[in-house]
């Protein structure tokens, strides 16, 4: 049966000591490395290493699920004067947005909903042209949804994985004392402890 364990913590925090405790304990290593006992060294690896190893591995496995683009969503409470609330609503829809049902006082409504912070950020200045400033908008974080257009965003950012040196998911691997690097996609083939 297999587990996953993910340890966070500081950079210099023991990590290394507490997997190595987990794979002794679990039969994966036959012996545990200590300085004091002259079976490891201090100098096994340069300042930086397990950080960067750490940021490799959080690479690959958001490579390996299925990850979705989230964007920041505003609640809004928009008020109105009757006659301009089909303008308001049908506006909410096409700024990709939901509402509940108005509720009407007098001759005003009120809206109450919620939609994306990129799509409704700037709709305060519409709503106050067309009704000649007798509405008003109110708008509050309320947290992340799933983007509305992942596919576009994910487009136009241009961004290219396999371009990107500082976060790459590419493994460096040990064989007689030199590394060597080993493509993300590749790397669990080089695993010997999995």
């Amino acid at each position: 049966m297999n587990k996953t364990i993910g340890v966070l913590a500081h950079v210099d925090a023991g990590k290394t000591t507490f997997s190595e405790q987990i794979l002794y304990h679990t039969k994966s290593i036959r012996n545990r490395g200590r300085v004091d006992h002259k079976n490891a060294h201090l100098k096994h690896t340069s300042g930086g290493d397990f950080r960067e190893a750490t940021l490799r591995a959080l690479r690959q496995g958001l490579e390996k699920a299925d990850c979705m683009l989230l964007e920041p969503y505003y609640r809004f409470k928009i008020e109105v004067e009757q006659g301009n609330m089909g303008r308001v609503l049908s506006d909410v829809q096409k700024l990709q947005g939901t509402f509940e049902a108005p509720i009407t006082i007098g001759g005003k409504v009120i809206i109450n909903g919620r939609g994306p912070v990129a799509n409704f950020m700037n709709y305060s200045t519409e709503l106050v042209s067309f009704t000649k400033g007798k509405g008003s908008i109110s708008l509050f974080f309320d947290g992340y949804d799933i983007c509305h257009n992942e596919a576009a965003v994910i487009e136009n950012s241009d961004y290219n994985k396999d371009a990107d040196t500082q976060y790459t998911s590419n493994s460096i691997f040990c064989a007689k004392g030199a590394g060597y690097p080993v493509v993300g996609s590749e790397a669990e083939e080089y695993m010997h402890c999995l």
